[in-house]
Formats: structure tokens, C-alpha cells, sequence
């Protein structure tokens, strides 16, 4: 299968409202599918098997969002070695999940919507 993405494991993040979301990590070089839902660039080590969330956004298509992102060097700076997926085909779902995603973590790449920001 071409289409078939390199999916190096699998990882459960955690939202501010305590629920699990789960998504595939794959090598941020991997060409994405265009699906839409949640996406995390992530400092993975694969050694010790953690993954620490760089920047969180929400796409129509993953395979659009990530031609040439807006944050790519702020994700390179942070050691982003890979991107994380979770499809969400809801639009309010996939708001409400980023919410609860950002709300969470303090990620290095995110400042318009990190609620540490006045609104």
C-alpha cells in the first residue's frame, strides 16, 4: 500500500477536562492523508517512549496544513520530530478538542490560542 503512513506508535494525550484522546505518531516527513481532525507536533523519544507536545492545531486537511506550516521553524527550534493525528471529521468536536488540548499543555509553538494569553 503507497498510501499507507509510517505510524512509529501510538499515544494518548490528556485534556484539561481529564479526557484521553488518542493519536498515531508518525515522522514529521511523512506526507499526511487529507483528512481532517487533530494534529500535535511533538518532540518524540523514542527511547524512553514520551512525547512532548510542541504546537496543537486543528485542520480540514492534514495533507494541506502541513505544506509549508506557519510554525515550522518555531517546531524545529523545539525539537519537533514528529506530528501526531487524530481524525475528527466534526468541526465543533475538533474545535472543542484543540480547546481542551491547549488548555492542558503549555506547548512552546501556540500563542493565540494558549489561554495563558488575555483575551
Amino acid at each position: 500500500k503507497a498510501n499507507q503512513m509510517a505510524k512509529l506508535a501510538t499515544v494518548q494525550f490528556v485534556g484539561k477536562s481529564g479526557t484521553k484522546y488518542p493519536f498515531n505518531i508518525y515522522p514529521i516527513t511523512e506526507e499526511c492523508a487529507a483528512e481532517a481532525g487533530i494534529y500535535i507536533f511533538g518532540n518524540y523519544n523514542s527511547v524512553e517512549g514520551n512525547i512532548r507536545p510542541v504546537y496543537i492545531g486543528k485542520a480540514i486537511s492534514f495533507q494541506s496544513r502541513f505544506y509549508d506550516h506557519h510554525k515550522d521553524a518555531c517546531v524545529k527550534a523545539n525539537g519537533g520530530n514528529t506530528i501526531c493525528l487524530m481524525q475528527v471529521s466534526d468541526e465543533n468536536k475538533r474545535t472543542e478538542i484543540e480547546k481542551d488540548l491547549l488548555a492542558y499543555y503549555n506547548t512552546k509553538c501556540n500563542e493565540v490560542l494558549n489561554p495563558v494569553t488575555p483575551k
